[in-house]
């Protein structure tokens, strides 16, 4: 390589690498360290949803809707004959009840599914499978609604109902007046209709959002992992260590290096849970955590004595450092404090601006980045004398090499969208959705009915 600098250990780190070394491990992929999906969802619409005169103008401030619903509760036969007729074109039809008790028990089954590790489906596949029993539930609500609106217009358009209706509310039977109370009830039904919705689309989509970072989540642990098993004799003998005391079983040394049996371990390795990592360069980097749950990891690096390490021209400095700021990455955290600690002042500037360097290529975003260099604080958003915020890792940390550090931020935009990219092609689906909604099926199957706190009842229209 001369006596040029060589990039092969930082390239082996970048998105693009670790892509490629994760390819060959991709049934290692899993959700089991997902939370379970939340099984109410379609209960709390039972809950919310209206069943009666009770449900309608809540918290309008329009006189005349206020009026009509203060008339209709009042105690007399033809108020009570519309309140009636509400509540009967307001019924739960068949079908919602069969969804309320479907809908826990497809959750209660597709939650024992994602905790399978390793996973027989890969995470989009999970994520499609949760997608389509949302969808089958919303489609059972949309059509709720459709009935609701259609039994109320009918109902209020009967001759006896119109005739109450008119009486109750002391205007004309053909009257402007009763027109638009007809329409103001059927408007806040389907005002109500949009809110439910939207109330059970915002907290599926959660479910499906916790599920799609999870798998990104899995997925940049799992690659760089696979990175350190692939090019780290010491880690790849840690891994299977860890592997081996975390499932009490032991690893045939002939088998572990195929690509099948070497998925499976990685799928039973947790990189947060490791306690000890080894770079490329062989250097430790040990993790601790402190009383307040605070991880800190730490590298010791040599003393620049050790020519053979700082004037490798495989930049082993900032080898070490992205390494460890990809660990830290890869176990989830969005945010980074890098301290470095050199006794020669010029020199620790200097390994300051690797420091930084580190996270970005570990895809740190620039605003989440601080540096402390022997002890003072470099931040992105700092407050000077004036009171004025400003970027001090620009004017003070690369304040002797401003080309550098733009540099950095064109470095960090191509990474981060890398990582982005590489997201989701590592995590595609397998195309088994439909083997994995037959093994739901037969989960559902096999369990007992499920109990709920939100009942649906059936009343004949």
């Amino acid at each position: 390589m001369g006596l040029f600098s060589s990039n092969e250990y930082i390239n082996a780190l970048n998105p693009e690498q670790r892509s490629q070394a994760h390819n060959k491990y991709l049934d290692s992929l899993h959700l089991g360290d997902a939370n379970p999906v939340g099984k109410d969802h379609f209960d709390n619409y039972v809950k919310l949803r209206r069943k009666n005169l009770d449900g309608f103008f809540v918290g309008s401030k329009d006189e005349s809707e206020l009026s009509m619903q203060k008339q209709l509760k009042l105690e007399n036969p033809n108020a009570q004959k519309v309140r009636e007729a509400i509540t009967a074109a307001l019924a739960t039809s068949p079908n919602v009840n069969q969804m309320q008790a479907d809908y826990v028990k497809s959750i209660a089954a597709f939650n024992k599914l994602i905790k399978d590790i390793p996973g027989r489906y890969r995470p989009h596949d999970l994520i499609a499978g949760l997608s389509e029993i949302r969808n089958e539930a919303r489609g059972v609500i949309v059509q709720q609604h459709t009935d609701e609106k259609t039994a109320l217009k009918l109902k209020l358009d009967e001759p006896a109902v119109t005739e109450a209706l008119a009486s109750a509310l002391s205007v004309g039977i053909g009257s402007n007046e009763l027109k638009l109370h007809k329409e103001q009830l059927l408007n806040d039904l389907s005002s109500g209709h949009q809110k439910q919705l939207k109330n059970f689309d915002d907290e599926t989509n959660k479910e499906v959002d916790k599920l799609h970072k999870a798998a990104s989540l899995q997925r940049e642990q799992q690659s760089l992992l696979a990175v350190l098993y692939d090019q780290n004799k010491v880690m790849r003998e840690l891994i299977k260590q860890h592997y081996v005391e975390h499932n009490r079983t032991s690893v045939p040394a002939e088998a572990i290096f195929d690509g099948e049996n070497s998925a499976v371990m990685l799928a039973n390795v947790n990189l947060k849970t490791l306690e000890t990592y080894q770079g490329l360069t062989n250097r430790e980097i040990k993790k601790s955590t402190g009383a307040d749950g605070k991880e800190t990891y730490s590298i010791e690096i040599p003393k620049y004595l050790n020519l053979l390490y700082h004037l490798s021209n495989k930049q082993k400095t900032l080898s070490d450092m992205t390494m460890m700021a990809s660990i830290i990455y890869a176990s989830g955290h969005d945010s980074i404090i890098m301290s470095v600690n050199f006794s020669d002042p010029d020199l620790a500037i200097k390994k300051g601006r690797d420091a930084y360097e580190a996270c970005i290529r570990a895809g740190f975003e620039p605003k989440n980045i601080v540096i402390k260099v022997n002890g003072h604080t470099y931040s992105p958003q700092e407050k000077n004398d004036k009171g004025k915020e400003v970027n001090t890792i620009e004017t003070e940390l690369f304040k002797e090499a401003r080309n550098r550090y733009q540099g950095l931020d064109g470095t960090g935009k191509e990474v981060r969208k890398a990582i982005e990219e590489h997201k989701s092609r590592d995590i595609a689906p397998s195309n088994r959705v439909e083997e994995m909604k037959k093994e739901l099926a037969g989960i559902v199957k096999e369990m007992p009915e499920p109990t709920s706190d939100a009942t649906a009842r059936t009343t004949p229209r």
